[in-house]
């Protein structure tokens, strides 16, 4: 099939997820920080990356992750200040490189004060409608309201000492937030403002999922006229996105979905009235999740990568392979010590770099950096195992704890095979993954082909073999 592209999204040409607490560490606490990425920003360049992305700085709870944000417009102390961002933003405009966060918006921390004030009294209460409260089954309400369990198959309810339940995202740690009540959207949209005016270029808006009842094909454009009765999942954001886009200045938004049907991509960014500007599925990469992951197929992820080329909407689409929650596909392919190591890192870097979609690769996997591995006996009470795999510092060069610190001690631990791969090794080598990234990155920008040329599948069996093709130069990629 051969699908021609349509204008590029305005989110850069090649984009960079960064996890900052293991990326640098500026001050020597053993903590990625913001200062650490303002210092990296000529890496960037020399990279050829126009957009970076960073997870996870928002300010959180005592749990710490993603999901457990305490203060939308607030920045975790732990990576840096306000005005490091402040500063970070302004430095990575002048060396033209676009700045983007990327937070979730579906919950909350159980300390956050909205929820705080939610669970002070059940009447009279108007923040106990931020959020979703059911009595429960029994006379005395200590059976949940349902058995419905969440996406990542834990209970979707958690008891309060007020005698209600209240609807959870993951665990009862993360309170979901109650989009059908305006007041909620509003607050989110003040959070959109905030940054705005801070000159943040956009968001990627975390673990996004949109159902409909609508009967969908991959291979045609939006056929509904849509509102937010369209969807079944997502009726709340679609809401929020909406009200977003009719602002006077809306600024980039980018949906990282999760377990979205790939047909209703076409109704959320290019419909007559787009929520979005573009999606970055998680198709590719959710067999890899490290909670409730499932079993991973090459020959299935080959079929998915092309099917994604292929989709209508595929120019407003960011595809990576990588990112802080899920294994790193290096390492479900091939072993480190293998002499496939080398060549399966260059053909992962070619079916990004050749995409039609946006390439947007995860820190380290411009190195082949692998999986962190914990055994048991390493395991520390202090952070989740679960999130060891993609989060473990970059490993700059083979020098004490890879260079990513200059303490004894780092908030992750590092990979024990950073002596092998690290940066500086590979900087020097024209043969390394770093090199061979450096020349796609080069070759996708320079090339109309693979900038905004059409895509043909010439697959069969094992032979991956696609054509791109603009209107001065054709590319066979095999």
């Amino acid at each position: 099939m051969e699908r021609s592209l349509s204008t590029d999204v305005p989110i850069g040409q090649i984009i960079y997820q960064i996890y900052p607490k293991s990326f640098f560490d500026y001050d020597g606490d053993g903590v990625g920080d913001i200062k650490g990425i303002i210092l990296k920003l000529p890496y960037f360049v020399s990279l050829g990356v126009d957009t970076i992305v960073l997870s996870s700085v928002l300010e959180t709870g005592s749990e710490g992750t993603l999901f457990g944000t305490t203060d939308f417009c607030r920045i975790n102390p732990a990576v840096g200040s306000m005005e490091d961002l402040d500063e970070l933003i302004i430095k990575a405009h002048e060396a033209s490189i676009k700045v983007f966060l990327s937070f979730p918006i579906s919950c909350t921390s159980s300390s956050h004060p909205w929820f705080e004030k939610s669970k002070a009294s059940t009447t009279l209460n108007p923040y106990r409608e931020y959020y979703i409260w059911k009595p429960g089954k029994t006379e005395k309400g200590k059976a949940a309201p349902d058995k419905h369990t969440t996406r990542f198959k834990t209970p979707l309810w958690a008891y309060d000492k007020s005698g209600e339940w209240y609807r959870c995202y993951y665990t009862e740690k993360y309170p979901e937030l109650n989009f059908d009540n305006p007041r909620v959207r509003r607050e989110v949209l003040e959070v959109f403002r905030f940054w705005q005016q801070k000159n943040l270029d956009g968001i990627f808006i975390e673990s996004v999922r949109f159902t409909t009842t609508k009967p969908l094909l991959n291979d045609q454009k939006a056929a509904y006229k849509i509102d937010e009765n369209f969807f079944d999942d997502g009726k709340g954001i679609y809401r929020i996105l909406r009200d977003h886009k009719e602002t006077d200045a809306p600024f980039i938004v980018v949906l990282k979905e999760e377990a979205t049907d790939e047909g209703i991509f076409p109704y959320l960014t290019c419909n007559d009235k787009p929520v979005a500007d573009a999606v970055a599925p998680e198709a590719l990469i959710a067999p890899n999740r490290v909670i409730n992951p499932s079993n991973f197929s090459l020959k299935g992820f080959i079929k998915n990568y092309l099917s994604l080329q292929e989709s209508p909407v595929s120019s407003h689409i960011t595809l990576g392979f990588e990112d802080k929650d899920h294994s790193r596909l290096i390492s479900k392919i091939v072993h480190t010590s293998g002499t496939d190591f080398l060549p399966a890192a260059k053909f992962l870097a070619t079916l990004l770099f050749c995409s039609v979609a946006t390439p947007m690769l995860y820190q380290g996997e411009e190195i082949g950096m692998t999986d962190f591995q914990l055994s048991s006996s390493e395991q520390r009470a202090d952070i989740d195992p679960a999130l060891y795999h993609t989060r473990s510092p970059f490993q700059w060069d083979s020098n004490p704890m890879a260079a990513f610190t200059t303490a004894e001690f780092s908030c992750l631990p590092i990979n024990a095979n950073y002596h092998k791969i690290n940066l500086l090794t590979q900087a020097s080598d024209p043969n390394s993954i770093f090199a061979f990234y450096r020349k796609l990155i080069g070759l996708r920008k320079s090339s109309s082909a693979l900038s905004n040329g059409s895509f043909k599948n010439y697959s069969k069996g094992d032979l991956v073999c696609f054509l791109r093709e603009s209107q001065t130069e054709r590319l066979l990629v095999i």
